[in-house]
Order: structure tokens, then sequence, then C-alpha cells
């Protein structure tokens, strides 16, 4: 019988190889968490020019509600790599995250900014993106009483949308969470 992490951790140490890092954070993955986020910010820091350990601390730490850190390991991989698909998408989603959380938490200004943030992506004219992003202004300006936005959010909402039924829908669903 082995220890396939002791024996990982003997190989990291004696050879630094991405490859060897990579199989250290999938073997302590699923098992043990903290010990794969361990493993991957140590690979961050041996090979710092790498984008997959920060793809994966990206993940494992939004995973855990964590939005505003995996935003920092985000910006260090759009140093790296700006264009890579999963940067990018990553960027959206957690722009989006942050957005919905302080609108919960009643931070409407921050929430705001990020919302902002959101429209500059390129994936934000897409329809679907589109129509998400115009109905939570509406709810942060309704939660920041500012009638006038939002009647103007409504009608914007409700004219690009076209299907009063799906709008109903939308607006209905985000003011309930």
């Amino acid at each position: 019988c082995f220890d396939r992490g002791g024996l990982l951790e003997r190989a990291r140490e004696a050879d630094p190889d991405p490859q060897v890092f990579r199989a250290l954070v999938a073997h302590h993955d699923q098992r043990q968490p903290k010990r794969a986020e361990a493993a991957a910010e140590a690979w961050r820091r041996a090979h710092p020019q790498d984008l997959e350990p920060l793809l994966y601390l990206i993940h494992a730490v939004e995973g855990r509600g964590a939005v505003r850190k995996a935003l920092n390991f985000l910006a260090e991989a759009e140093a790296i790599n700006r264009v890579h698909p999963e940067v990018r998408q990553s960027r959206f989603r957690l722009l989006l995250a942050g957005a919905e959380r302080r609108i919960k938490e009643g931070k409407l200004t921050l929430a705001l900014t990020d919302l902002d943030r959101l429209e500059q992506e390129s994936r934000a004219a897409e329809g679907d993106h589109r129509a998400y992003l115009l109905a939570l202004h509406w709810v942060a300006a309704r939660k920041a009483a500012d009638t006038l936005t939002a009647e103007a959010l409504e009608k914007t909402l409700a004219t690009s949308m076209g299907n009063p039924a799906l709008y109903d829908l939308l607006l209905e669903a985000l003011v309930r969470s």
C-alpha cells in the first residue's frame, strides 16, 4: 500500500514540473479541496506564467462563494492571456455573480458599478444576456428608490423583449429572488 499524495509531494519537491503539479491537484481535488488549492497556489508561485493553476483557483474560490477573490485571480489570468476562452467566460460569470450578490446585500452603488462593467463585455449585447442585465439594472434602481430610472429601464426591457409573458416572468423571478 502506498501513499499517492505523499509520492506526488516528493515528486513535486524533486522536480517542480507542471505535470507533477497537475497530478497533485487532481489527486487532492475531490478528497481534500484545501490541499488541492494549496498545491495550485504552489504551482502558481513556481510557474507564474502558467494559466492552468489560476483557472483552477478561480473555479475553486468561486465555488466557495469568494467572488472578489476569484476576480483577483482572474485579473492575474488576464495579464497572462486575456483572449483565452475560459478567462473570457469567467470574467462575465464572475462580474454577474458579484452584481447579483451586491444587489441582495443592498450594496447598490457597487452593484451598479459591476453592471456597468458587464455592459462593456461583448456577451452583454446578446439577447438573453442583454435582457437579464437590463432586469438587474431595474432591480437595483427599484431598490435604490430611483423611480425615473426604474420606469425607463422597465420600458426599455418591455420593448426589447417583445414578449409580455416572458417579460413578466423575468421580472417576477428577479423580484422574488
